[in-house]
């Protein structure tokens, strides 16, 4: 049995299942909103409250307690695509934190990175991350306290990119992926079999209303405009295809046959 968390703004939603090879069985998956004030934006505010929230619904669900793997929506985590040689693990961390360095972000945090498939030549392509150490540590002991050990963390923006090339860009070679929730609309450009632009807008307009379906499509006009100022020559597939998901049941699935 695996568990996955995901923590967006003021929601939680926790999937439970199994593998077996490539595929994956579902078991049990709950949506819940953490009490006002507890989260903002991912970010936990007050320990107290989320703890004692954590240990309520574990305790009324039944939930395993241990391995569990934690995806958190938050602009803490940095990401960068990045080409480079065929290197072991430990070479390609150095290498990862040496293109941090004019950031600044190489002193002390912690990177981790997914592959992408081909480069240039014989490059590679992978998708990088670095996270602040104290970050991760604060998450770790706050599901600790509530009696919850985290096996991993991943950000949801690796998790999703990794989603999207083992699923759409099996079918598609440049399209836009937009994931459409209540409050966000986060946008993954593909652009001739390799991923290009990962790009996160707030919306404060309700779901349904012609405001909401306005700011969408103010969001995608950018993106386009994005493209034509990169000088991306390749088409949209079909020319405009727009690949929309509600966050809901849908997105529980999506992690699920990530990290399980």
């Amino acid at each position: 049995m695996s568990t996955v968390v995901y923590l967006s703004n003021q929601i939680i939603q926790i999937v439970t299942g199994n593998q077996n090879g490539r595929t994956v069985a579902v078991k049990n998956s709950y949506t819940l909103e953490t009490p006002e004030g507890s989260t903002i934006n991912g970010m936990i505010m007050n320990v107290e409250l989320f703890t004692n929230f954590l240990r309520e619904q574990w305790k009324r669900n039944n939930l395993p307690t241990k391995d569990i793997i934690l995806v958190i929506n938050s602009t803490k985590f940095v990401g960068k695509s990045i080409e480079l040689p065929n290197l072991n693990k430990a070479k390609t961390r150095q290498f990862i934190s040496r293109e941090y360095a004019d950031i600044g972000k190489n002193e002390g945090s912690i990177y981790g990175y997914a592959s992408l498939g081909s480069g240039q030549g014989k490059l590679k392509r992978i998708y990088a991350e670095a996270i602040d150490p104290d970050f991760i540590n604060d998450y770790t002991e706050i599901f600790g306290k509530s009696g919850i050990k985290l096996s991993a963390i991943y950000s949801c923006e690796s998790t999703l990119i990794k989603f999207v090339e083992k699923t759409v860009a099996l079918i598609c070679k440049t399209f836009l992926f937009v994931v459409a929730s209540d409050n966000s609309f986060t946008i993954i450009i593909w652009v001739n079999g390799s991923f290009y632009h990962y790009n996160l807008s707030r919306c404060f307009h309700d779901e349904g209303t012609a405001e909401y379906a306005e700011d969408l499509a103010r969001t995608v006009s950018q993106m386009s405009q994005f493209l034509q100022a990169n000088q991306i020559e390749y088409h949209l597939v079909n020319k405009k295809i727009f690949l929309q998901i509600l966050i809901s049941e849908i997105l529980l699935e999506i992690f699920s046959k990530i990290l399980l």
